[in-house]
């Protein structure tokens, strides 16, 4: 069983990615609207609201891999390169980090083609 880990999926992330989570069996899974944000969100105000519910960012916005602003204070950020076809490759590679991490905290990855993990902080 994975860790009680919340999600919350950055725009463009695959809409897929949501149902493929919560099958494997993690908690929750959130879009912006699930938590009052609108499609224009900043990338601070989608940050903000990741911080207070404790989720964990699924995102294809590389400023939160880059911005230092974003290195710390964190439940996760995970940066993905996804498209249809690489939409199992995220959901495999979270199910790795869950069984190599109790917690996502303070940390930054990127999902790579063919499920490849490498951690930014």
């Amino acid at each position: 069983m994975p860790p009680s880990w919340q999600f919350l999926l950055d725009r463009g992330v695959n809409y897929r990615t949501k149902r493929r989570l919560l099958d494997a069996g993690f908690a929750a899974v959130f879009q912006h609207a699930d938590v009052g944000l609108t499609g224009l969100a900043t990338d601070p105000e989608i940050f903000a609201e990741a911080q207070q519910r404790r989720l964990i960012i699924i995102t294809k916005d590389t400023d939160f891999l880059r911005e230092l602003r974003y290195a710390l204070g964190h439940d996760g950020i995970l940066y993905v390169t996804q498209s249809r076809t690489e939409l199992q490759d995220t959901v495999t590679a979270i199910l790795d980090l869950a069984a190599h991490y109790p917690s996502l905290a303070n940390m930054r990855f990127m999902v790579q083609i063919g499920g490849q993990v490498v951690r930014f902080s």
